[in-house]
């Protein structure tokens, strides 16, 4: 099962990756984007998005539509395989060459889970 869903959220994440890249400006080598799961009434949630940097660069990017189209399916992608995912931490760095690379850190509600003992 780990598998699939990673198979699945690879492109995810590369969609999500390319609508970050393409709001940077051009001073920025380096962004943080985070992003929390807010749950909302009758299954409405939402997602509290930021994304500052984190090297060279000031200030703040407002994220657009296409950051948030693919916020909401890798959120929806965990939902339907049930891993808990609270928030998302994604970390880019411009490598020496110019590319990016991208870091993920993901935190889960273990609330469901059953004690142990």
């Amino acid at each position: 099962m780990a598998t699939e869903l990673s198979e699945e959220q690879l492109p995810i994440d590369r969609e999500l990756g390319a609508a970050v890249l393409s709001l940077l400006p051009d001073e920025w080598t380096g962004a943080l984007l985070r992003v929390e799961r807010v749950p909302g009434e009758e299954e409405a949630e939402r997602y509290r998005i930021q994304l500052t940097p984190t090297g060279k660069g000031q200030g703040s990017v407002t994220p657009d539509e296409e950051v948030e189209v693919a916020v909401q399916k890798l959120f929806l992608l965990h939902q339907r395989f049930k891993t808990g995912l609270q928030s998302i931490s994604y970390t880019y760095r411009q490598k020496k060459d110019g590319s990016w690379g991208q870091v993920g850190e993901y935190e889960y509600d273990d609330s469901d889970e059953e004690a142990v003992g």
